[in-house]
């Protein structure tokens, strides 16, 4: 369903159809308007979602962007990883997918306060917490 979805969505926001069809498994539009027409060349389409089968491969063959949510910074790079793959078996250079992540932050005056919420061997100090975002952050 996701990446027909993608693909309506391609269709509608592309500035030079007049109208856009479609047929798939889920889905059906016929000669559908999108009016009126966006200004912008490309509306970006973003993907979201951690699933290296289907949500990765849809973001590979569809998506302008991904975000990978509330993963480690180990997560992300194999996500990337994984991603990477999937724009290789579409023929896609994976530079042009934005890739995001969504964080989680405990903060606390303690570790005892960050913990909060968390399970206590997974306590994280804000300390530690920022700079993880940092290096999630800044990864491709």
């Amino acid at each position: 369903m996701l990446e027909e979805y993608a693909q309506i969505m391609r269709l509608l926001l592309d500035p030079e159809q007049r109208r856009a069809s479609f047929e798939g498994k889920h889905f059906r539009v016929a000669n559908a308007p999108n009016n009126p027409k966006p200004l912008q060349p490309r509306i970006p389409i973003w993907i979201g979602g951690r699933g290296e089968k289907r949500t990765l491969r849809a973001a590979a063959k569809y998506a302008d962007g991904w975000n990978g949510a509330y993963i480690g910074p180990d997560d992300w790079a194999h996500k990337g990883r994984v991603l990477d793959q999937w724009c290789e078996t579409e023929g896609r250079d994976p530079k042009t997918i934005m890739r995001t992540v969504n964080l989680g932050f405990y903060l606390g005056v303690d570790a005892k306060g960050a913990a909060r919420g968390k399970k206590p061997s997974s306590a994280t100090s804000a300390a530690t917490t920022a700079p993880t975002a940092r290096a999630i952050c800044a990864g491709r």
